[in-house]
Formats: structure tokens, sequence, C-alpha cells
């Protein structure tokens, strides 16, 4: 393998663009649009289904706090409002 390159024979190509028996290779494609499926969707990015998510949670969380805050659960009972008695 050590040869000269000048004596090396040619390196055969292979793939689409070879060169087939006395023709030339396959032409490339030029103003061929590549044929896909109607049915199927495009592609969405995540980041707005990740974003919407994150901020649900957010939303969800906020209205946690403020039920808890607002039915006062929190187990410390608030004194009974005093009673003015008469002494007669």
């Amino acid at each position: 393998m050590s040869q000269n390159p000048k004596k090396r024979p040619p390196v055969r190509r292979v793939g689409p663009d070879a060169p087939q028996g006395s023709g030339g290779g396959r032409p490339p494609n030029q103003g061929q649009r590549r044929t896909t499926n109607v049915n199927t969707a495009p592609r969405r990015d995540p980041f707005w289904m990740v974003l919407g998510g994150l901020l649900g949670v957010v939303l969800l969380g906020l209205m946690v706090v403020v039920y808890l805050i607002s039915s006062n659960s929190g187990g410390a009972a608030s004194p009974p409002a005093a009673t003015a008695t008469s002494v007669a």
C-alpha cells in the first residue's frame, strides 16, 4: 500500500453520484421539491408548551396559598370577641 500516488490505481467511487456503466452519474436534483406526507403535522416548538405548563402550576399554587390564608386554617384560633356585661 506504500505505492507512489502516480502508480496507485484510481479509486472506485461508490454512491448515487458515482458513474454507472458508460454513462455519467445521476444528475443532481435541481428544482425538484421533496415529496412529503400531507397528513403529518408540522413540528412545533415545545418551549411554549413548557412555559404554559409552568405558568399554570404557578397560578394553581398561588390560588392554593390564597385559599389557605383566607380560610385561616393555620391552627391558631383567634380569641373570641369580648362581650360587654352590665353590672347592675
